[in-house]
């Protein structure tokens, strides 16, 4: 597992994405699993709960949307860092999660080639947009490094991963707390149909 802290707010995010981006360079495996500074392990993480089939379990919840405030539009960072493609599901709803070591490298090489720019350029150029207050004005923070990922294996790459949407798939371990999120996401599940989350934990 390889994990890239870095503290300080919003610069702190964007960095700590950047750095797992870049998981490949600093690992030799063939599946590389990574997680969130703010998602603590409760429980040991097993190879059957990273892997179904011999592919990485990509899991995602079809209900999250990425629009910006009430205007009903993409955030500019979705747009942006996303390259064109189309959301097929929030990644981020499990932690850690395992990713081919090609994904890495693919996805970066894809947004160079989208935007005819170095990798490097193009997260300096979103570094310099990106509002560390947005969530306070009542703006998503946009992309977590699981959603861009997700979205370039899912393009790209799907005959590698074995993919899993929520609700309508089975009921997964969740190894990890993501303790900003898990009280929000299981109140606002409850609340909007009624129905028990279904990555809740053992």
């Amino acid at each position: 597992l390889w994990l890239f802290l870095l503290p300080g707010g919003g610069e702190g995010r964007v960095l700590m994405i950047l750095g797992d981006l870049y998981a490949d360079q600093y690992a030799s495996a063939q599946h590389i699993a990574i997680t969130d500074m703010d998602a603590p392990f409760f429980m040991k993480v097993t190879p059957q709960m990273l892997f179904r089939e011999g592919r990485p379990l990509m899991i995602a919840d079809t209900k999250f949307q990425f629009w910006c405030g009430s205007r009903h539009e993409l955030c500019w960072d979705v747009r942006y860092l996303g390259g064109g493609l189309a959301i097929p599901g929030n990644f981020m709803v499990r932690l850690a999660s395992a990713w081919p070591r090609e994904a890495f490298a693919g996805y970066r090489n894809f947004l160079s080639s989208t935007h005819g720019a170095p990798f490097d350029t193009i997260y300096q150029h979103y570094c310099n947009r990106y509002h560390p207050d947005a969530t306070r004005q009542g703006y998503p923070m946009g992309l977590s490094q699981f959603q861009l990922l997700g979205m370039f294996v899912w393009h790209h790459m799907r005959p590698s991963a074995y993919f899993v949407f929520a609700p309508t798939g089975p009921p997964a371990l969740q190894p990890t707390v993501h303790v900003p999120y898990t009280l929000e996401w299981c109140l606002h599940n409850l609340q909007s149909d009624g129905r028990r989350p279904q990555l809740a934990g053992p």
